[in-house]
């Protein structure tokens, strides 16, 4: 129980010690997070390894069709869109 703030500790510069202890505590919270999110994605993976032969893997989220038509006529003065 005692590792962690022994761990921590020796991560300082020994000056100043409780905003980089706090900076360090953040960043293994920050750290936790994105591996928690990243277990989520794993779903993803596992779905595309179950469909090897698909040529493309659309997101659950980015399922989102968007209507050409509408699309070309509200960005219309946009020269990104303009075909030569």
């Amino acid at each position: 129980m005692h590792r962690g703030p022994k761990a921590n500790f020796l991560r300082t510069n020994r000056k100043n010690i409780v905003p980089q202890i706090a900076r360090i505590l953040r960043r293994q919270q920050r750290i936790k997070q994105i591996r928690q999110s990243l277990s989520h994605s794993k779903d993803v993976i596992d779905d595309m390894l179950a469909h090897p032969f698909q040529k493309y893997s659309i997101g659950k989220t980015q399922d989102e069709p968007v209507d050409l038509r509408n699309f070309c006529s509200v960005y219309a003065e946009d020269p990104a869109v303009k075909v030569s």
